[in-house]
């Protein structure tokens, strides 16, 4: 079909009544017409000509990842929400329904800041588009960061603090969620990860609607419940279990270093740290697939994410 267009089209300017001489018919093999819909975006030095690109999304710095709340407009949504549908990966309607389930977990929420009028109770963002800039880092980390940074310093959605970013890249298969310094308190980074856990056969189903409503949920029902995946969920866990079937003076020394880690006294002991309280793998080998990020930090994001 490819070689019985060429044919034509040659056969049609050959036969054209109009001053065609602009238009110049290269060999066979002289250069590569790509589509970037099938090569990924890959290029070549004799590449001569590029379809589909207007099609393809270009990857989002941190900066241009609108306020929801200013820009919705950018966001594609018709008004002022706590959700940015960018490349519109959410259709209107699901954008709609999410956009109500953010604003009623506001509205249901206890609210912590005093000096907010009205009162808002616990603020969940989300920005969902297709692929996030990564640059020379690390895919965990560019999330991280950029989650982190909406949080914080770009969207501010709570005066006091009492706020969660989620940020979710299609293309990139990626979740993150960025907890502030107030939330973490309540809600910790386990429950962060059991949050996306649940969340990730949705999302590897493409059905992004349904993955972001169920963190939603998970997140505003351990914003009321904040024990429920904290220490005392860890404490029997099958790790907890096996420390103390060791018994004697070692098992007792690992139980209380793995207990001192995980609530944050020990910062030392055996995991990576940064300047950032995230979740990660330990020296036991428990932590979500996201990989990044480390403990201590008392005045940081916490938070967690996973692959698709």
């Amino acid at each position: 079909l490819f070689e019985g267009f060429i044919s034509c089209f040659r056969k049609k300017l050959k036969s054209s009544n109009n001053n065609l001489n602009h238009i110049k018919i290269l060999p066979r093999g002289y250069g590569w017409a790509l589509d970037n819909l099938f090569n990924n975006r890959v290029t070549s030095e004799k590449t001569i000509f590029m379809h589909n690109v207007k099609a393809i999304a270009q990857p989002y710095r941190v900066a241009q990842i609108p306020n929801p709340q200013t820009e919705y407009q950018k966001c594609n949504m018709r008004s002022p929400s706590n959700l940015c549908n960018l490349d519109e990966v959410l259709t209107s309607d699901d954008a709609r329904s999410l956009a109500k389930q953010l604003s009623a977990v506001s509205s249901d929420t206890k609210c912590i800041c005093k000096d907010s009028k009205p009162c808002k109770g616990l603020q969940i963002g989300i920005a969902v588009f297709k692929q996030l800039y990564i640059g020379s880092q690390t895919k965990s980390a560019a999330y991280k960061e950029v989650a982190d940074q909406l949080n914080v310093q770009f969207w501010k959605l709570s005066s006091c603090g009492n706020s969660i970013v989620v940020i979710l890249g299609t293309a990139d298969g990626k979740i993150h969620i960025s907890t502030s310094p107030s939330v973490k308190k309540r809600i910790s980074d386990n429950a962060i990860s059991k949050t996306v856990q649940v969340a990730l056969p949705y999302l590897k189903d493409k059905d992004y609607a349904k993955g972001l409503e169920v963190v939603v949920g998970k997140l505003q029902y351990y914003d009321a419940h904040p024990s429920s995946a904290g220490i005392f969920e860890g404490i029997f866990s099958s790790a907890f279990v096996f420390v103390l079937l060791i018994g004697g003076g070692v098992g007792f020394i690992v139980g209380a270093v793995f207990l001192l880690n995980y609530l944050g006294f020990c910062k030392n002991c055996g995991s990576s740290s940064s300047s950032s309280h995230h979740h990660t793998t330990n020296f036991f080998g428990f932590g979500d697939s996201d990989g990044g990020g480390g403990g201590g930090g008392g005045g940081s994001c916490g938070g967690g994410g996973g692959d698709f």
